[in-house]
């Protein structure tokens, strides 16, 4: 490539140059003995400083006729000494498809071509206008074809026609018109092949698509590709044997010349790079390609894709699923990567592997969501299931013993009113409403032991004797073991662990008199000493075989004459705050058991 670079624009001047100095250059490469000679510039005006083109506006203006004396024919005109250069170059030059006529400009003299094969494969670019170099310099052209180029949507270059049709007939683009320009008696032909449309030139198979344009593969030799600034070109500062049997492309990196476009690899590529490229490409047949078939294949795969997913999460499990899923994902990746290093095919791997992706993300989701909401389904019915045990054995425990049922039903609402005015009045920080509700659901189990207490004991009219007492007793140790195997049977249960905390401790005394451990102060469970003092109120207020109820005045002097000795003062402190939230629940239960007893 030799670049009309910044160098050379600010060392001969800014472009355009006098159309000799441009003739000095390719003269210069043309006896280096290159193969040919693409000139990416066309030239629709004469050349302004050419001695010709001033006599005659002299005389267009002024009515004067200058001569100028020693100077050769041959250079009275800049643009046809190009011409003449060019002629002798064996030389490819430009010109510039339009989209719509444009008037007043003049015939183009160029190649047209005969293509031949299946040309219903394509369907080119069609233009209606054309812009190319006067009439001496396109005459001294060898050959020449468009530089038009198509961007894609997003703005990057990355494919360029080699095809266009205009006014009915084939027209090559620069690069194709070279290369033909080689193969003066192969005839360009369109066939196909597994992958799409191509082009035969002689030994050279050129893949196009529909729209004849080609894949350009710019990382591979772009690089590699050496490039003369023009202006040691002009100097004649360069090794000849660079140049000789090549392909020269001249063109022009400057901003100021507006030919740079933006690719993959550089965002500012000039567009005589851009035909080197795809020179490189045809000859080398290094070019990527993508399949005729693309669409299909993207639908394809996708819906393939797509059903890989679904299928996997129907027939397994949620983590089998996930990887089949990934490693059947993987597949078009890899498909992609053989395509680009065996055969230079681009294959779509984006939407199938996206779609897959997005699928397998939905449904691990949807999956994980149905799995948790049966988990915690599982979970309540587990829930309900321990909890109907234990409402079992309470009930157990009320068949043998009405006022037994009774008792375990009140002291369950006063357990959480002492708790509650506890938690209020800020003495036991951990004391949430968790721990407040837990206490409520374990309350019941505190009896539970006297189902083995026998009948005789249990219902005796009278007080008992103290080896009856003694046999009493046992309700706690009878109850702590039927806790405990049901703790062993059922691991990780808080309610069974502070189930077994209320029955073990709940006859425990404050100042360690109690039983079965005697156990003192704070060495009692928290839930012990609330279900102490539950206990033992509604003892004193409730009728039994044995006596009288007694009234709420007398119990409260008992529990606080039991403060510090039987009760925990903080517990009895509690019973104080709380005393008339006490007297009114319990009047409501009262009420609404003897509603029940006269139904």
């Amino acid at each position: 490539m030799v670049d009309v670079d910044e160098a050379s624009l600010a060392a001969v001047g800014q472009w355009p140059w006098p159309r000799y100095r441009l003739a000095a250059m390719i003269d210069t490469l043309a006896k280096s003995g290159p193969r040919s000679i693409l000139v990416d510039f066309f030239f629709p005006e004469p050349d302004r400083t050419s001695l010709s083109t001033i006599q005659n506006a002299f005389q267009r203006e002024f009515g004067l006729d200058l001569m100028f004396e020693g100077v050769p024919e041959s250079m009275m005109d800049n643009d046809a000494y190009l011409g003449h250069v060019l002629a002798r170059a064996r030389s490819a030059g430009a010109f510039l498809f339009l989209e719509s006529p444009v008037a007043d400009t003049p015939a183009c003299c160029t190649p047209v071509i005969s293509v031949q094969g299946d040309v219903a494969l394509l369907n080119p670019f069609r233009f209606q206008g054309m812009l190319c170099s006067i009439e001496q310099i396109q005459a001294g052209l060898t050959t020449s074809g468009f530089i038009n180029v198509r961007k894609d949507p997003d703005g990057i270059l990355r494919r360029i026609p080699v095809l266009a049709k205009y006014q009915g007939r084939w027209h090559p683009n620069m690069s194709l018109a070279a290369l033909i320009s080689s193969y003066p008696r192969a005839s360009l032909e369109i066939s196909r092949d597994f992958w799409g449309p191509r082009l035969h030139l002689s030994d050279l198979r050129i893949p196009v698509d529909t729209r004849a344009q080609v894949m350009l593969r710019f990382a591979k030799n772009l690089d590699m590709l050496p490039v003369i600034s023009a202006v040691d070109i002009l100097g004649q500062r360069f090794d000849p044997e660079i140049v000789k049997d090549k392909i020269v492309l001249i063109g022009s990196s400057a901003s100021g010349l507006g030919d740079l476009h933006h690719t993959a690899v550089d965002s500012n590529l000039p567009g005589s790079a851009a035909h080197a490229v795809l020179l490189e490409n045809i000859l080398s047949g290094s070019h990527y390609r993508q399949p005729q078939w693309e669409q299909s294949y993207a639908v394809i795969t996708t819906l393939i894709s797509s059903g890989t997913v679904i299928g996997a999460f129907v027939m397994t499990g949620l983590i089998p699923a996930v990887m089949l899923t990934c490693v059947s994902l993987a597949l078009f990746p890899v498909l992609s990567i053989i395509g680009f290093g065996v055969f230079n095919v681009f294959l779509p791997a984006a939407a199938p592997f996206t779609s897959g992706l997005l699928l397998l993300i939905f449904m691990s989701l949807s999956f994980y969501a149905v799995e948790k909401q049966l988990a915690e389904n599982r979970a309540k019915r587990l829930t309900l299931f321990k909890q109907s045990m234990l409402e079992l054995m309470v009930e157990l425990a009320e068949f043998r013993d009405l006022e037994t049922g009774e008792h375990i039903k009140r002291t369950q609402v006063l357990v959480k009113v002492l708790a509650q005015g506890l938690a209020d009045g800020k003495r036991y920080p951990g004391l949430n409403e968790y721990y407040i509700e837990l206490m409520y659901l374990c309350a019941p189990l505190h009896d539970v032991g006297k189902i083995a207490v026998p009948d005789r004991i249990l219902c005796k009219p009278g007080p008992l004797d103290p080896e009856e007492f003694a046999q009493m007793q046992k309700h706690v140790t009878n109850g702590a073991r039927i806790i405990k195997e049901l703790a062993r049977k059922i691991k990780g249960e808080e309610i069974l662990t502070l189930g077994l905390e209320m029955v073990s401790t709940h006859h425990e005394k404050w100042d360690g008199t109690g039983y079965p451990g005697r156990l003192s102060g704070e060495e009692i469970p928290l839930s012990g000493r609330i279900m102490a003092l539950a206990d033992v109120y509604d003892a004193l207020t409730s009728e039994r075989v044995y006596k009288k109820k007694m009234p709420h005045e007398k119990a409260k002097e008992i529990i606080l004459n039991g403060s510090g000795t039987h009760f925990d003062p903080a517990v009895v402190q509690a019973f104080l705050d709380k005393e008339k939230t006490i007297l009114r629940l319990l009047n409501e239960y009262n009420c609404s058991e003897t509603k029940t007893a006269e139904q």
